[in-house]
């Protein structure tokens, strides 16, 4: 893909660390344990045995709390979403009980005045992505105003280019990497992950 000015300016806008965060919650999670596990050794490799904590840049735990919350199961573009819907009460439940690693891992406040919808959008928008309101209820009456439907839509900024682009980078990564100690080396560090955050 062309570098572009465009690109750029979204680059310095974060965009990019929201494109990985996509592409890790929606593929598959060896890649991102596997790049979590470069990161470290990186790190390690460059600071002679020493890591400053502040440099590293790990996604596991961030996809995996995605994933947990349900969030990854509204990018369907079939999918309609209401406030209502039992997923989305699951979403706010698990965000309230985990509030506080929400808020440490992506900056986002949730309290119990949170609407669920802004709640969702925000997780979203974390990926830079979001659901559209595509139309809404008719109450029992008949009139319009009942729920609104939300829906998601692809986003058309190229991102399916770069994540194909990624894919066959990591497919390759993990192939060449499928010894058994760059494998069980990221495994071990998934479930380190877990202890620390239980």
């Amino acid at each position: 893909m062309a570098v572009t000015p465009e690109l750029m300016l979204k680059d310095e806008a974060g965009w990019y660390e929201k494109l990985l965060l996509h592409y890790y919650a929606t593929h598959d999670p060896m890649f991102v344990q596997v790049r979590d596990l470069q990161e470290w050794r990186s790190h390690l490799e460059r600071g002679g045995g020493k890591v400053a904590l502040q440099d590293v840049n790990l996604l596991t735990a961030q996809v995996e709390l995605l994933k947990a919350i349900g969030v990854v199961s509204l990018l369907d573009p079939e999918r309609r979403t209401r406030v209502t819907d039992e997923a989305i009460a699951r979403m706010v439940e698990i965000g309230k009980t985990y509030r506080q690693d929400i808020r440490l891992f992506f900056g986002i406040k949730l309290t119990d005045k949170t609407p669920p919808m802004t709640f969702v959008q925000a997780l979203l928008a974390k990926m830079d992505v979001r659901l559209t309101c595509v139309s809404r209820d008719r109450m029992e009456d008949g009139r319009r105003g009942g729920l609104r439907v939300y829906r998601y839509f692809d986003p058309q900024d190229n991102r399916g280019e770069i994540f194909q682009e990624w894919e066959l980078r990591d497919a390759s990564i993990l192939a060449a990497k499928s010894k058994p100690d760059v494998v069980s080396g990221a495994r071990r560090f998934v479930k380190m992950e877990g202890l620390r955050s239980a």
